[in-house]
């Protein structure tokens, strides 16, 4: 769902979804460089830098999100061509981490950060191998294998970066 602002000159803009933990958490006393939220009817009033860490907060589970799906698609496909039950494993906790992420759920987020964690390891030992090994394999496995690897560590990097922007 899709929340509205209301800022100190009175404009109404576009916000974020009102599942955000940044929006359940409420001010004691109105502070001065505040914002008027409103939540399904209801009007939220919150400071600025709050509302900023729900904005960013959006943003980059936006993109997890994307990665988390199509990390289970490609998976749950390669699961369905070779039947080896790693790529079974792999979905799971791919869904393990869609379903946190749609969830702000801290703890299946962290559960998909350790599946990260084991991912970068593993296509890192495998691009080194295949450098080390260079002359055994062509070219275009030369370039995929560190290319898979990087947008592995990119992965990684968009899910830590989630975790860490949830409040504790």
């Amino acid at each position: 769902m899709v929340v509205l602002f209301e800022d100190p000159e009175g404009n109404i803009q576009l916000g974020i979804d009102n599942e955000n933990p940044y929006i359940k958490i409420e001010d004691e006393e109105p502070i001065e460089d505040s914002l008027t939220v409103i939540v399904d009817q209801m009007s939220i009033t919150m400071d600025r830098s709050r509302f900023d860490a729900a904005i960013r907060l959006h943003k980059i589970m936006t993109v997890v999100k994307t990665l988390a799906l199509f990390d289970f698609i490609f998976n749950f496909f390669s699961f369905m061509l070779t039947y080896y039950l790693f790529y079974l494993a792999a979905a799971f906790c791919s869904l393990i981490g869609y379903t946190g992420v749609i969830k702000y759920d801290r703890g299946y987020i962290f559960l998909y950060l350790v599946y990260q964690v084991i991912q970068s390891i593993g296509k890192i030992l495998v691009s080194i191998y295949v450098l080390s090994n260079s002359s055994e394999y062509s070219t275009p496995v030369l370039i995929l294998a560190p290319t898979f690897a990087g947008i592995q560590l990119l992965s990684y990097t968009c899910v830590q970066t989630l975790y860490l922007a949830l409040p504790a």
